[in-house]
């Protein structure tokens, strides 16, 4: 048994106001909640989980903490909070009012903790709408959260309105350009026209200021990087799937801007132990045909062509 801290069992679990099962029930404690070991007697623990003192038999604990998924009330749009066995924090799009801010500062006791800084290890964009992106902003703004690493789709939003996605590249079918890497981010964002009015752009310029890497994810990587096939817990990378087009990579064009940069969210599957999720951001028609096709080595039979 750990000597710092346990995990209530499963079903659930009561913590007591004495070392024996006629000890009165003091507080009820869901399978996985989180108990500081802060005495023992006999097969009792003393614990506290909470916010309340009490005692725990040693067979209603378990060492084990469990893969904690939060899907957030954001109203419009996506939002989920991600706490891994090994107390890893991932943000997976966060909704476009400040409800992942509220649940955050609630979650961590930033209110009365108001020094306090958490660390998010990977936060995931999946596609340049506000409902999935916006969120972000109350986060970045807040001097209570700094990110190891952001991820995007590739895709941002420009002024243009002859080219919101960027200029797109002459195929057989065209393409919008990938902003793939900080180079690549840093050139975009330097061209004020071309950002002007955008809260996307904005938004990343801000995360520049708080955390330590920003760039694309696709296909082309596999796995997020911490959590690749051979780990317990696994992030695949199933989408945007980028196609190389001479020299440059492309995004493929779906009809038109709003069916291109949805159409290409970053769709991750997670997978721990016999669990296995699919995280799809706001994929539509197209892009399911496209990666049908894609997946299967077949031409999807309703391929989307250029307008």
């Amino acid at each position: 048994m750990a000597s710092e801290h346990t995990f209530a069992g499963y079903p659930a679990v009561y913590l007591r106001d004495a070392p024996n099962a006629k000890g009165k029930k003091i507080q009820h404690l869901l399978w996985g909640d989180y108990c500081t070991v802060v005495g023992r007697k006999g097969d009792w623990l003393n614990v506290r989980g909470r916010g309340t003192l009490g005692w725990l038999h040693k067979d209603d604990a378990q060492d084990e903490r469990l893969l904690e998924v939060n899907f957030v009330d954001i109203g419009q749009g996506d939002g989920s909070f991600i706490v891994t066995p090994d107390d890893r924090f991932l943000v997976i799009d966060a909704g476009q009012g400040d409800n992942m801010y509220r649940f955050l500062r609630w979650r961590f006791n930033l209110k009365r903790r108001k020094n306090e800084v958490v660390y998010v290890d990977t936060a995931v964009m999946s596609h340049p709408d506000s409902d999935h992106y916006a969120g972000f902003t109350y986060l970045v703004k807040s001097k209570n959260f700094r990110f190891r690493r952001v991820y995007h789709n590739g895709i941002v939003e420009r002024a243009n309105k002859k080219e919101p996605l960027g200029a797109r590249i002459p195929q057989k079918r065209t393409h919008v350009p990938t902003v793939a890497d900080l180079d690549a981010l840093n050139a975009v964002l330097a061209n004020a026209e071309d950002v002007k009015g955008k809260g996307y752009p904005g938004l990343l310029q801000s995360f520049l200021e708080c955390a330590d890497d920003i760039r694309m994810v696709s296909s082309n990587d596999g796995f997020l990087p911490d959590y690749e096939e051979d780990k317990e817990l696994s992030l695949e990378v199933l989408a945007p799937v980028p196609e190389m087009l001479g020299a440059k990579q492309g995004l493929r064009w779906f009809t038109d801007p709003g069916k291109t940069k949805n159409g290409h969210s970053v769709v991750l599957k997670l997978r721990y132990k016999k669990l296995t999720m699919l995280l799809g951001g706001d994929l539509n028609i197209p892009a399911e045909h496209y990666l049908l096709g894609y997946y299967t080595g077949l031409d999807a039979a309703n391929d989307p062509e250029d307008d």
